[in-house]
């Protein structure tokens, strides 16, 4: 075949080679001779590997779906019955036990943790409502990381008696970042009373909830 007319179909069609070879990758490019009369540049053309001959084997598919925008790690769990015997004047861990969505299946309703494998930093809301009249001159929803507490937020009444905060909702939300291994987050109530009373925790969907969301990923 003519010259001619081999450049004439290499510059209207693709060019194609037999890449199932394994030493071959999809993508790669290889270099062909543009010269002709003309003195024309060299170019490129890029193999269209057919994966199946050499697939993608170091990726898998959930870590492509972590990639995807949109499919970020999301949960929202809740407190189902209240949980009783709340000690004062100290944290206690609440028992997240009814999930209402968990994206990944990193929330543990077991163990009430939750311990996403994908690194980055998420953004996490928890909610506590106290319903016993215990007299509260303060509480609070706790965030704690790796079983330290990593963040807090409550209402205080203090100087005020009887009753003050019974039936108060204390929400606390903060930006955490987790390794994607081992970190975990956990839930807890703080509350303080005038008598030394034990507080309970109302259980609900809206009452005493966790949320969470990966809003910006590290690796």
């Amino acid at each position: 075949m003519p010259l001619s007319r081999i450049k004439s179909k290499m510059e209207v069609s693709q060019l194609r080679l037999d890449s199932s070879a394994a030493s071959t990758d999809e993508n790669e490019r290889v270099l062909l001779d543009g010269t002709d009369a003309a003195d024309t540049n060299d170019g490129y053309a890029v193999i269209l590997e057919d994966l199946t001959a050499n697939p993608i084997s170091s990726v898998t598919q959930a870590d492509l779906a972590d990639n995807v925008v949109g499919n970020a790690p999301a949960f929202r769990v809740h407190l189902a019955a209240d949980q009783s015997s709340i000690t004062d004047n100290a944290y206690t861990k609440i028992s997240l036990d009814t999930l209402i969505f968990d994206s990944h299946g990193y929330f543990s309703t077991a163990t009430s943790k939750f311990t996403p494998l994908v690194a980055g930093y998420y953004f996490i809301i928890a909610q506590v409502r106290e319903n016993q009249g215990v007299d509260n001159q303060s509480m609070g929803a706790a965030i704690y990381k790796n079983g330290v507490i990593a963040s807090f937020a409550g209402p205080t009444a203090g100087g005020a008696s009887n009753l003050d905060l019974q039936f108060t909702n204390a929400q606390c939300s903060d930006i955490i970042y987790m390794n994607g291994f081992d970190d975990y987050l956990e839930m807890y109530i703080y509350i303080n009373t005038e008598d030394d009373g034990t507080g309970t925790v109302d259980g609900g969907y809206y009452q005493t909830w966790m949320s969470g969301v990966l809003v910006s990923r590290t690796s």
